[in-house]
C-alpha cells in the first residue's frame, strides 16, 4: 500500500506497467503531473509546440516495438486540440493513455460554463475504448489501473483519464500490487475451429492470406511468412500490415493495401477463400469493398481477430474465430502436417505477372516524371527507395505523397513503415517520426516522408526536435498543391477553382528558422547527396524537393468508385423532368 496524491498513484501506475515516455503541451492545471514526471529519471518528458501532435508522437512511440506511451493536455482548448491526434490512433488500433487537465470538481457536471469548459467525456467518448473522470480519490487507482489495462487488452487502443485539478491534489491510499502487470492473454480459437479453416483450405483452388495490424502488434510476422510459405499461397496486407508480407517471396504481389495495385485487387476479386488475420477490413484493404473490388460468387471469407466485435463488421464472413494473431497461426501451422492444396498455379502465376504489370506502369509514370520540369513526385520516390537504408524507419504522411510511397517503398519487415490508414491523416508525419525517434533503443534512422501540405500542418514540430535534441530526417516533396485533391480538379470536375493550389513554400528554410538543417534540390541525381548529408548531420534535416504533380494510375479508380460512388450530376446541373 502506497499514501501519496491522485496524480502520485497516476505516476506509480505508469512506472507499473512500463509507460514511460510522455507528451504533451504545458497544462497549469497538470502542473504538478507535470512536475513529477519530469523530474523521475525513469521517464522521456517531451512537450510539444501543439497538442494535437502529442497524440501523434504517442502513437508514432510504437513504431519501433509496440511501446504505449501517455499524452496529455490542458482542458477546454488543449483537449479539443488533442482530439485529432487520438481519433487517428483509434482508428489505427494503437494503445495509449490519454490524459486531459479539467476544472475543478464543483464546477463540473453539469458545467458552469467556466473558461475553457467542455464536456471532456463525451468529447473523447466516440475515439477511446474507455474514458473515466476521476471524482473520488480514493476510486482513483482502481479506476485509472484500469484504463491503462484496457488499453492494451483485447483489440488496443487509446482510453481517457480525465483528471480535474482539485481532485489531481487529494490524498489517497492504493495497493500497488492489487492487479498482477503481466502480459496481456493471448486467446486462441478451438482445435476444432482450426480444423474447419484447414477444411476449407483443402477444397480451395484460389486461397489468399491477408495480414492486418494484429499482425504486426503480436508480433505474428514470422508465424504468418510460415504458414504463406508452408502453403505456397499469394498473401497480402493491409495498410496497417505493411511490413508482413516477405517482398523477397517468388508469390510476393505487393503491399500494402490498394496501392499494391493491379495484382492484389485482382486477388481481392478472384480469390475462393480469404484468411484474414488481425484485420478489420478497412477501406485500404482490397477485398470485398464493391464497387471497386467485387468478390468472386462463392467466395468465403476467414476472419481471425482479437475482438468478437470485429468478426463480420466490414465484411461478409463464412467462418469468424476469436483469437491473437500469432498464437493462432503458430497453431494453425502445427496442424497442417499431411494438409493437400489443390492451388491453381496458373491463377498465382497471373498475379505475380499482374504484380509486374503494375510495376512498370509505375515505373513508366517515374521515368515520365524524371524528365519533368521540376521532376515529378514518383522519380524520386523511386530513388529514395534504392537509397533508403535497410534499418530505417519511414513515417508516411497523408495526402497523394503517401500514394507514391506505399506504391515504390517497401517494409521487409515490421516497424519498418507506418502510415495513419485509419483516418489518413495529413500532418501526422513528423510528430510520429519524432514519438519513434524519442522511444527507440537502437540507432536506426527515421525518415519522415511528405507532401508540402502535410509539412505545412505540423512543421513546428521542428522546433520540438530542435529543442530537444531529436534527429530525425523529413523529405517534402513539394508540389505547392494539394496534390490529393488535384485528379478531382482534373480528372472529376475538370473545374480549376476547386482551390488546391498553394504558394510555393521553401520548408528548407522553415527548418532553418527552427534551429534545423535545411537543404532545396531540384534534380533526381541529387538526392544521394542530400540523404548522405542528412544522415550525417546531428541535428533534424528538412530536404525541400520542388515537383510536378504527378497523378498516381490509382488515383482515378480512388476517388471515382471509393469517394464518390454512383455520383452522376454536379450541383449546379438541373434537369428538367
Amino acid at each position: 500500500m502506497i499514501k501519496t496524491t491522485v496524480t502520485g498513484i497516476l505516476i506509480e501506475l505508469l512506472r507499473k506497467y512500463g509507460v514511460r515516455t510522455v507528451f504533451g503541451l504545458p497544462s497549469g492545471q497538470l502542473g504538478i503531473f507535470m512536475d513529477g514526471i519530469s523530474r523521475d529519471p525513469d521517464f522521456r518528458y517531451v512537450t510539444t509546440r501543439h497538442e494535437e501532435c502529442a497524440g501523434h508522437m504517442a502513437h508514432g512511440a510504437t513504431i519501433p516495438g509496440d511501446e504505449m506511451a501517455l499524452c496529455f493536455a490542458t482542458v477546454g482548448p488543449g483537449a479539443t486540440n488533442l482530439l485529432p491526434g487520438v481519433a487517428a490512433a483509434w482508428a489505427d488500433n494503437v494503445p495509449m493513455i490519454v490524459l486531459t487537465a479539467d476544472n475543478p470538481l464543483p464546477m463540473l457536471d453539469p458545467h458552469v460554463d467556466m473558461l475553457q469548459a467542455v464536456d471532456q467525456i463525451a468529447l473523447f467518448r466516440p475515439v477511446t475504448k474507455w474514458g473515466v473522470q476521476i471524482r473520488d480519490p480514493q476510486r482513483a487507482g482502481e479506476l485509472m489501473e484500469r484504463a491503462i489495462r484496457l488499453a492494451r487488452s483485447g483489440r488496443p487502443g487509446p482510453v481517457h483519464i480525465d483528471l480535474p485539478v482539485d481532485v489531481s491534489t487529494m490524498n489517497c491510499i492504493y495497493d500497488l500490487e492489487r492487479m498482477p502487470a503481466g502480459p496481456a492473454p493471448r486467446p486462441r480459437p478451438a482445435d476444432s475451429e482450426l480444423d474447419a479453416i484447414i477444411d476449407l483450405l483443402g477444397t480451395a483452388t484460389r486461397p489468399l492470406l491477408v495480414a492486418g495490424g494484429g499482425v504486426i502488434r503480436s508480433g505474428a510476422v514470422d508465424a504468418f511468412r510460415a504458414l504463406a510459405e508452408t502453403l505456397a499461397i499469394p498473401a497480402i496486407s493491409s495498410v496497417q500490415g505493411w511490413g508482413a508480407v516477405d517482398p523477397c517471396s517468388e508469390r510476393h504481389i505487393g503491399s500494402p493495401g490498394w496501392h499494391a495495385g493491379f495484382a492484389a485487387l485482382q486477388a481481392g476479386r478472384e480469390a475462393d477463400l480469404v484468411i484474414a488475420v488481425g484485420c478489420k477490413f478497412g477501406s485500404w484493404t482490397p477485398v470485398a469493398k464493391p464497387p471497386a473490388v467485387t468478390p468472386t460468387a462463392g467466395q468465403r471469407i476467414v476472419q481471425i481477430d482479437i475482438d468478437e466485435t470485429m468478426l463480420g463488421k466490414n465484411a461478409a464472413i463464412t467462418l469468424g474465430l476469436i483469437g491473437d494473431a500469432r498464437e493462432t497461426l503458430e497453431t494453425l501451422h502445427a496442424r497442417l502436417t499431411g494438409v493437400s492444396l489443390k492451388v491453381d498455379r496458373a491463377w498465382v502465376a497471373s498475379l505475380v505477372a499482374a504484380r509486374a504489370d503494375y510495376v512498370a506502369a509505375i515505373e513508366a509514370v517515374a521515368d515520365e516524371a524524371a524528365v519533368a520540369v521540376p521532376p515529378g513526385t514518383p522519380a524520386f520516390m523511386r530513388e529514395l527507395k534504392r537509397l533508403l537504408p535497410a534499418d530505417a524507419i519511414v513515417c508516411v504522411d497523408g495526402g497523394q505523397t503517401s500514394s507514391w510511397a506505399m506504391s515504390f517503398l517497401e517494409a521487409a519487415g515490421p516497424h519498418r513503415a507506418k502510415f495513419e490508414s485509419g483516418m489518413g491523416h495529413m500532418g501526422c508525419g513528423l510528430p510520429m517520426a519524432i514519438g519513434a525517434k524519442v522511444v527507440q533503443a537502437d540507432d536506426r534512422p527515421v525518415f519522415v516522408v511528405c507532401g508540402d501540405g502535410s509539412a505545412g500542418l505540423t512543421s513546428q514540430e521542428l522546433e520540438t526536435a530542435s529543442r530537444l535534441g531529436i534527429k530525425v530526417v523529413m523529405i517534402v516533396m513539394n508540389d505547392s498543391c494539394w496534390g490529393c485533391y488535384k485528379p478531382l480538379e482534373q480528372f472529376v470536375f475538370q473545374n480549376g477553382k476547386l482551390g488546391p493550389s498553394l504558394v510555393d513554400t521553401d520548408f528548407s528554410r522553415v527548418a532553418e528558422a527552427y534551429g534545423c538543417r535545411g537543404e532545396r534540390i531540384t534534380r533526381v541525381d541529387e538526392l544521394a547527396g542530400a540523404l548522405e548529408r542528412a544522415i550525417a548531420s546531428p541535428v533534424t534535416s528538412l530536404i525541400d524537393i520542388p515537383v510536378s504533380f504527378a497523378g498516381h494510375p490509382l488515383d482515378v479508380d480512388f476517388f471515382v468508385r471509393t469517394i464518390m460512388p454512383g455520383a452522376e450530376l454536379r450541383p449546379h446541373q438541373v434537369e428538367e423532368i
